[in-house]
């Protein structure tokens, strides 16, 4: 599941816990700021797996409710980007992360959060801007294009 997660986000915050004695030992950036919601739990996950590996149960303990409501639908371009920079940025400066998966990484890491970006600019009725953020995403990892997000980008571009 450690490499798993430098693909995308499958850990949600009510499922995962983290041991205090890990937290107090090593120093993590945690961002308060609003404009980062969404993205500061995968940046967490991802600076902890620089530093430890994962341990999983395979059980459900926990479910959500998908409904048009919920926040992850309603970013503006401007709060997407936000994120995407955000990211991009904690990753960079820190040196453990670097040191464990190099930049090359964070390369791709950035270029999935464009492709998220680029569906969701799509999903919301911004289809120039998503096939934008797309053809960034493409430009830095061609592998975009291989994607179940890309397919389902496509279906909503169809769309009309």
């Amino acid at each position: 599941p450690t490499l798993s997660l430098l693909k995308g986000n499958f850990l949600s915050c009510i499922g995962v816990f983290v041991r205090l004695d890990f937290l107090k030992q090593n120093r993590l950036y945690f961002s308060e700021n609003r404009a980062f919601s969404g993205t500061e739990d995968w940046a967490l996950w991802l600076q902890i797996i620089a530093r430890t590996d994962l341990e999983y149960q395979n059980t459900v303990t926990a479910s959500m409710i998908e409904h048009e409501e919920r926040s992850v639908l309603s970013f503006s371009e401007k709060q997407l980007f936000d994120r995407t920079i955000g990211l991009k940025e904690i990753l960079s400066n820190d040196s453990v992360f670097v040191t464990k998966f190099g930049i090359k990484t964070i390369g791709l890491i950035y270029a999935h959060m464009l492709s998220y970006g680029g569906l969701h600019l799509a999903l919301s009725k911004n289809k120039k801007a998503g096939i934008k953020w797309y053809i960034s995403a493409i430009k830095i990892n061609f592998k975009e294009l291989l994607s179940r997000r890309f397919l389902a980008f496509v279906k909503i571009l169809l769309l009309k």
